[in-house]
């Protein structure tokens, strides 16, 4: 699921960009300082999570909560699950992660960008 919102008919989605949006729509205390450097720290910082962090952890989570009812699931019913899933890349990792579970490819990079964002 894709966070969206839908000001005045147009569709925003992505947190980051919506947290932009309502930044500059509304009034009152802004979401983002005022300094130059501090708002580049914020957006260093949602890269980050927006690259490395949310796709780490829905590997893993995809791995440990997904996966078994997956695998309780009739033989076709686990790809029409999968092939729902908007994005190529996403639903290919998610093929893997169901068949090889934590031994799947890519799960390892998953893991080390987990363990670089807690590091952090």
């Amino acid at each position: 699921m894709v966070p969206t919102i839908v000001p005045d008919g147009t569709v925003i989605i992505e947190s980051t960009v919506i947290m932009h949006y309502v930044n500059d729509a509304f009034p009152g205390p802004p979401l983002m300082p005022a300094e130059a450097t501090s708002r580049a720290k914020v957006h260093m910082t949602t890269k980050l999570v927006d690259e490395y962090v949310h796709n780490a952890w829905a590997v893993l989570t995809f791995a440990t909560v997904n996966r078994p009812s997956l695998l309780q699931m009739k033989p076709e019913d686990p790809e029409a699950a999968l092939a729902r899933t908007p994005s190529r890349a996403r639903a290919e990792a998610k093929r893997q992660v169901a068949a090889h579970d934590l031994d799947a490819r890519g799960h390892g990079e998953a893991q080390r960008h987990a363990r670089i964002t807690w590091a952090y």
